[in-house]
């Protein structure tokens, strides 16, 4: 970004230290800084201690921790802004930070629909189980890299020309997001989609379908995925504008459309955490139930505790039930 030699706001409109020519175009408010600062501080800390309780189960939710990290760290730069909105470093760190933290809660939402999948089965599904991690995580991966170059490059930008070249970068960075995330989502629906269409198909009820705590979390990938989604689209439009466009230089749509809908993303996970709906007996890759299994009447996989329960129940002896046969009508 340009250099300036301002420190401080200076109220007065005609002087190059007003905080319209700051880098951000205002000053930042001090209580919105805060309160996304305590929001993103709180998931961050909530989210250590429901993997702590529930004894790092499941592993992936590390990832949503890392991401919170990200949003409050670049609240933390964007808050100081408050205090000096010429501050180059201040300013990039919170750029950098704040594009690129949502990647990892879209990370989240692939590895737990490739967990919903080990509970339901995979055979819903237009692409192999494995690539929503691999392949969908290798998107999110280039994006991370082509946002942090054009990160970058604003950073060490001398002239207009070479701010408005890491613009673009950023921006390309951002819309490979979208086109990785967009088509996901949609996957996700068409998985379940079909999934619930063919056991309607098959006569199943509501309330007879199996596990009924993972389709409640499975709905919490839903939602955290459109709300990514809905700021991903809105930092192309914000970008494409200008870093001193309208959208840019007004505070309130970069609150709610990013911040808030990343609040929303990472903290839909706190009262729907995983490891109270995901079971922990599903082994990975396994199909756990099919809508076939009840058509052709066989029984879902047993767990490990009701097959304990079983081997502790007492069984008939050889003769009372001959006993027992002796005695029936013919």
């Amino acid at each position: 970004m340009l250099q300036s030699n301002c420190t401080a706001v200076d109220p007065n409109p005609d002087s190059p230290c007003n905080a319209a020519y700051s880098s951000y175009g205002f000053q930042p408010a001090l209580w919105t800084g805060i309160l996304f600062c305590c929001l993103f501080g709180i998931e961050m800390i909530v989210h250590c201690g429901l993997l702590a309780y529930h004894r790092l189960f499941p592993r992936f939710m590390f990832i949503a921790i890392v991401g919170a990290a990200g949003e409050l760290a670049g609240w933390i730069a964007r808050t100081y802004g408050h205090h000096d909105p010429f501050d180059r470093n201040g300013y990039i760190a919170q750029i950098i930070c704040l594009i690129l933290s949502p990647a990892f809660i879209s990370a989240v939402n692939y590895v737990a629909l490739q967990n919903v999948m080990d509970v339901y089965g995979s055979k819903w599904s237009r692409i192999p189980r494995k690539w929503y991690v691999l392949g969908f995580c290798a998107g999110d991966f280039c994006s991370l890299v082509v946002q942090a170059v054009g990160g970058a490059l604003s950073a060490e930008a001398e002239t207009e020309d070479a701010v408005n070249l890491g613009k673009s970068i950023m921006i390309a960075g951002v819309s490979i997001q979208v086109a990785v995330t967009a088509p996901f989502l949609l996957l996700y629906l068409d998985y379940n989609l079909r999934r619930l269409r063919e056991w309607s198909k098959a006569g199943i009820p509501k309330h007879e379908r199996p596990y009924p705590k993972v389709e409640i979390f499975n709905g919490v990938i839903g939602i955290s995925t459109l709300f990514v989604l809905i700021r991903c689209i809105y930092r192309i439009v914000e970008m494409a504008d200008g870093w001193v466009g309208y959208l840019a230089t007004t505070e309130v749509y970069f609150d709610v459309l990013d911040a808030l809908m990343i609040v929303i993303a990472i903290g839909v996970f706190i009262p729907f955490h995983p490891g109270w709906y995901l079971p922990k007996d599903i082994k990975r890759g396994a199909m756990g139930y099919n809508a076939a299994d009840m058509i052709t009447g066989e029984k879902m996989p047993k767990t490990n505790t009701e097959l304990s329960q079983e081997s502790m129940a007492p069984t008939a002896t050889p003769s009372a039930a001959t006993s027992s046969s002796d005695h029936s009508p013919a």
